[in-house]
């Protein structure tokens, strides 16, 4: 057949090349002048599989031409397929104007019948405006040629398109009519034995087949992920868990890797766009938005695991990044994971250094571009000269098996400890920020019997939960902190105040090893009167701050922590959310967060980790101590 396909991006190249490796005489057209030269050199745009080598392959015997001229393309020709692009619109929907613009131009040049085909990922109804178009056009021009417009969307993965394309799982083909069927069922023939894999409906529903495919892919991507941060909290393994599951048939091992959140050209536009299409229908689709939620939150979750371990100021680090596109096996980067990764740590001062098999011409050139924070190596260890840690984002295969004993002998820097203590602040290991809940509290201070007034006070509500949580953790205690807050002979245990803009920030840091048990016996001090409800006013309150008295904020006021007989020390601070300055004063709104920081740096992290959880529940909700 003679096929003309509009559109050479990574739905058109593909499908034109193994159209024509079938026999299929194919024209691909472009308005791009310079790619379809680049094309016609030999020089393939983007990176797919086996795809170069069957472009030059059918571009040399003839079989697969290129061209801007979609009216010399079209004559003739059979069937047209539409595979332009559908980017995504600021309000989720996917923008139709290329695929309209297409249509057009058919109804104006066309002068035989034929199919018209909707390759691009279109909405619902798509083809009834791809068909009102050409209509439109023909009958400006005085003409009736017979066509039929039919929805035949495509099902590739990124990374093996060629072999999906040549071996189908299933061609799903929407259409009104037994001609337009058989028409596409006599190209398709030579890529299956059987028709059990082409799959006839309606228009309507082969174009809604298509978003809801990727919507189920997206949700088990998801859930994963989700699964993946309950897990980590709850100290199971993830990997243990997905096999568990996996094993079910009616599950499946596919899509159950967790990860860093989905990317690319189809399940963030595709998820974005049934959205779009729902509410337009006043339906609310609570499950596929939780969806897209949950992978716009994951993208964030290595950054914060970096956060986390090295601080907030990450001015002098320096972090080595493998992978960059969005998925093993091709170039693209759109919505990739890494592009949040590089700039959450970036505007933070941090530099990357960053390898990727295929995506760095991408990087450097459109998604990453004018961050001067990166550096592009050339191979995996070469990331690894002066940075503070390896980040590994793309599950390319070079990356699988790495050379360990090579990783141990680069120029990374070897001790973090030496370096944190070099810095100009300390970073904590595991912090976790909590929403101070103002009702909650007043509940709590109502019970508890503090000063009977509106101001909220936390001092006596962090001391009491403080208390609780080291009754539950006994090995949490002043000899456990000062083994993991050693920063050349130096403990950071107390609490300086600065302010950033217009926010109370504290900052660890402070005294000697050997002030340790005078700081402790502060501490045991500052929560007996606590306890005893023998605090002074100013130590109770908390909700209002003077910039000109921040001094007084000192250990007694912000922190710390006690267990009988030992003094276990963790730094407790509060940054009021959206404060409300007046007067000279900063005046807490509804909420509070608290900054929990363990400074530990050795192996048994989840001795804090699982000190701060319980920790953070008492916070969140004092009211549960009283029980």
């Amino acid at each position: 057949m003679k096929i003309t396909v509009i559109g050479t991006g990574y739905v058109g190249l593909v499908t034109g090349a193994c159209f024509a490796e079938m026999g299929n005489e194919v024209t691909c057209v472009d308005i791009d002048t310079q790619k379809v030269e680049k094309l016609k050199e030999g020089i393939i745009p983007i990176y797919e599989p086996g795809l170069e080598e069957m472009v030059l392959r059918n571009h040399k015997r003839g079989s697969l031409l290129f061209t801007t001229s979609l009216k010399e393309a079209l004559v003739g020709s059979e069937i047209a397929f539409i595979a332009v692009g559908t980017p995504m619109g600021a309000d989720g929907s996917a923008d139709l104007q290329y695929v309209l613009a297409v249509a057009k131009e058919i109804g104006q040049y066309t002068n035989n019948a034929m199919v018209v085909v909707d390759k691009s990922t279109v909405p619902v109804g798509t083809a009834d405006k791809v068909q009102a178009t050409i209509q439109k056009e023909l009958s400006a021009r005085g003409v009736s040629i017979d066509f039929h417009v039919v929805s035949n969307p495509e099902f590739l993965k990124e990374g093996a398109a060629v072999e999906d394309f040549m071996k189908p799982d299933r061609v799903v083909i929407g259409a009104s009519n037994e001609a337009a069927f058989a028409k596409m069922r006599a190209l398709y023939a030579p890529f299956f034995r059987t028709n059990d894999r082409f799959i006839t409906m309606d228009i309507r529903s082969a174009e809604m087949t298509k978003y809801a495919a990727n919507a189920m892919l997206a949700t088990k991507i998801s859930f994963m992920n989700e699964i993946a941060n309950i897990c980590e909290r709850v100290g199971a393994d993830v990997n243990n868990v997905r096999i568990g599951i996996g094993s079910d048939k009616r599950i499946g091992y596919s899509f159950i890797y967790p990860g860093c959140g989905y990317g690319g050209s189809c399940f963030p536009k595709d998820v974005n766009a049934l959205i779009k299409t729902a509410k337009d229908c006043n339906y609310n689709p609570e499950l596929i938005s939780s969806v897209d939620g949950v992978n716009q939150r994951q993208k964030r979750v290595i950054a914060e695991k970096v956060v986390q371990r090295f601080g907030e100021d990450l001015s002098g680090f320096s972090f080595a990044l493998w992978g960059l596109a969005f998925k093993p096996e091709t170039d693209d980067m759109r919505d990739a994971a890494s592009i949040t990764v590089v700039n959450e740590l970036t505007k933070r001062g941090a530099t990357i250094r960053a390898y990727d098999p295929k995506a760095i011409h991408e990087a450097k050139s459109h998604y990453l571009k004018g961050n001067t924070s990166v550096v592009y190596t050339e191979s995996k260890y070469a990331t690894l000269k002066d940075t503070d840690a390896l980040i590994l984002l793309t599950e390319w295969k070079e990356f699988r098996s790495p050379d360990f004993e090579e990783i141990k002998n680069s120029q990374m820097r070897k001790t973090i400890a030496k370096r944190l203590g070099e810095s100009k602040f300390s970073a904590p290991h595991y912090y976790l920020n909590v929403e101070f809940d103002m009702d909650n509290a007043m509940a709590f201070r109502a019970q508890y019997n503090t000063i009977p007034d509106t101001k909220i006070s936390f001092n006596d509500i962090v001391v009491k939960a403080c208390a609780l949580a080291l009754r539950q953790h006994p090995q949490v205690n002043s000899q456990w902190f000062a083994d993991r807050m050693k920063l050349n002979n130096h403990v950071h245990v107390g609490v300086a105040v600065a302010v950033e803009d217009g926010l109370v920030v504290p900052v660890v840091r402070f005294a000697n090893e050997q002030s340790l048990p005078q700081i402790g016996a502060a501490v045991r001090d500052f929560a007996g009167r606590a306890r005893n409800k023998k605090l002074t006013p100013q130590e109770m309150d908390g909700s209002t701050f003077t910039v000109s008295n921040l001094g007084m904020f000192g250990i007694e006021s912000f922190t710390s922590i006690i267990n009988q007989p030992n003094s276990a020390i963790l730094s407790v601070g509060a940054i009021i959310q959206k404060p409300v300055v007046k007067e000279g004063q900063i005046v807490v709104g509804n909420t509070m967060k608290l900054t929990l920081a363990c400074d530990h740096r050795t192996v048994d992290g989840a001795t804090g980790s699982q000190f701060l959880q319980t920790l953070k529940g008492y916070i969140e909700n004092p009211v549960t101590m009283l029980v």
